[in-house]
């Protein structure tokens, strides 16, 4: 079954968007991915640049993204980029851009995804062409492998 957690499309039928006592939040399911995000904390203020970290334990020949949007742009996304995590750690760290200066007030979705190899191509093909050209358009993320990890903050500054 197909689920929808945020608007972003997640194969999974346990969608799972527990917050922890820090604020944090996580999800493990039966693929293998196990996502924190750390920080920021859900509704925290914040400018243009927000550094993203946390843990993630992704399965073999699994893909991590980060993405954002403006709350209003829903079910649409700005890809950001593929998340790392080295070989002796899970943490991860990021950093996401939100919008324009005019975009202060509003309330923005940083969101953390799982995606295969064919999900992963197209998010990459995206983020090369809008580097390339400086076009960044929304769009409908791929499939996800696991419920997506979103969290809230509202940009009081640019």
């Amino acid at each position: 079954n197909v689920q929808q957690e945020g608007n972003i499309s997640a194969n999974t039928n346990n969608v799972d968007k527990n917050v922890k006592p820090d604020g944090s939040k996580s999800n493990k399911n039966n693929n293998g991915h196990e996502i924190l995000i750390t920080s920021p904390q859900e509704g925290s203020k914040v400018g243009r640049d927000v550094t993203v970290t946390g843990t993630a334990t992704v399965a073999t020949g699994m893909h991590l993204w980060t993405l954002a949007r403006r709350e209003d742009f829903s079910p649409l996304w700005y890809p950001q980029r593929e998340i790392k995590t080295t070989k002796k750690s899970d943490q991860w760290q990021t950093t996401v851009g939100l919008g324009t200066p005019q975009d202060v007030g509003w309330s923005f979705d940083i969101g953390i995804i799982t995606v295969n190899a064919e999900g992963h191509q197209k998010l990459m093909d995206y983020w090369k062409n809008a580097m390339q050209t400086g076009e960044w358009r929304p769009l409908q993320i791929p499939e996800t492998t696991s419920p997506p990890r979103i969290i809230t903050v509202v940009k009081t500054r640019h």
